[in-house]
């Protein structure tokens, strides 16, 4: 018996069964992830039976144990995820923002697929992203409340703050405390309060975390608001109206710009640039309510710092910029 465009029903069987059990060992924090060669094989088969890639993604987020049925609309399952995320897993948001990024959205195609599936990608792509959209805000969440969180542990603790040059110290409080105002009406009163707090420590931050208040252009000294997490414009003088501004990145840790000579991590997947790395205690916690000040204590957490995407989770790479070349105004 023939399933999809051709394929035994028997080998996709076997297929689905592989990959299923391959995301699933996936969901381990110790195995590191390397997701291209899933991703090469789905997106094979998304080409001759998008249906089958559908169906797989489906029960793979049906089986995250958060009451949902396999048997369920496309939409049901994909806003339900989409409610559940905080309880979710780092590791299983992770895995869902790769998929999203490398085989759902750029495959998404208004022609008809080649097993005579009819559906509408264009609905489909919207729900895909709305999820990814979510899903790297409860990153974002998670990120600033660990760093919010080891600030206040820090500030209870200043021996151990002080205690070596080597150890894990956040930065870019003053950027995260900007996002959290600029998204106070998104975000959950667990996060307002502890900006709040932060807020009380006053001056005292200064002997616990690097706390740069006024950031500048790396090409013209101009003063650069802050107003996304992910890009800046700085306030050029060049002309009275600000119309020649220069187009600076910020890092994907602290939010802080990344510096225009040196060297930078790159994220493959999502395209992000980095400065600084996260702690290994950030890609096992489980949810933004998890107690991080156990691992600001064992040093082993900090030693050994692998250059890792925060919304991706896999390895970075480093990226040289173009020195001796003069940045295009945009």
């Amino acid at each position: 018996m023939n399933g999809l465009s051709g394929v035994p029903e028997r080998d996709l069987s076997c297929w689905k069964s592989n990959i299923l059990w391959s995301l699933k060992q996936y969901h381990n924090v110790e195995k590191p992830l390397v997701l291209w060669d899933i991703l090469a094989a789905l997106l094979a088969f998304k080409e001759i039976a998008p249906s089958f890639v559908e169906d797989l993604l489906l029960e793979w987020l049906s089986s995250w144990n958060l009451d949902l049925s396999s048997d369920m609309s496309t939409e049901k399952i994909l806003f339900h995820v989409q409610s559940s995320l905080p309880k979710v897993s780092m590791r299983q948001i992770h895995l869902l923002n790769m998929i999203c990024r490398r085989l759902v959205l750029p495959e998404m195609k208004t022609v008809a697929p080649k097993d005579g599936t009819i559906y509408c990608s264009e609905d489909k792509r919207n729900l895909w992203n709305d999820l990814l959209i979510q899903s790297e805000k409860e990153l974002r969440v998670r990120l600033v409340t660990f760093s919010f969180r080891a600030i206040l542990f820090l500030s209870s603790h200043l021996a151990v703050a002080a205690s070596s040059s080597t150890n894990w110290l956040p930065v870019g409080v003053t950027q995260m405390k900007q996002w959290v105002a600029i998204n106070r009406m998104l975000v959950e009163d667990q996060i307002l309060l502890l900006a709040s707090r932060i807020n009380e420590l006053g001056s005292r931050i200064k002997s616990i975390c690097e706390n740069e208040v006024e950031e500048s252009c790396g090409f013209c000294s101009a003063s650069v608001p802050f107003e996304s997490p992910e890009v800046a414009f700085c306030k050029s003088a060049m002309s009275a109206d600000h119309s020649v501004r220069h187009k600076l990145g910020r890092c994907a840790v602290s939010m802080k710009l990344c510096p225009v000579t040196n060297l930078l991590w790159f994220c493959m997947c999502c395209q992000r640039w980095t400065t600084k790395h996260m702690p290994s205690a950030f890609f096992s916690m489980y949810d933004s309510s998890t107690d991080v000040g156990y691992a600001i204590e064992s040093l082993s957490s900090f030693d050994c710092m692998k250059p890792l995407c925060p919304f991706c989770g896999i390895l970075l790479q480093r990226y040289a910029p173009n020195f001796l070349l003069s940045a295009n105004p945009v």
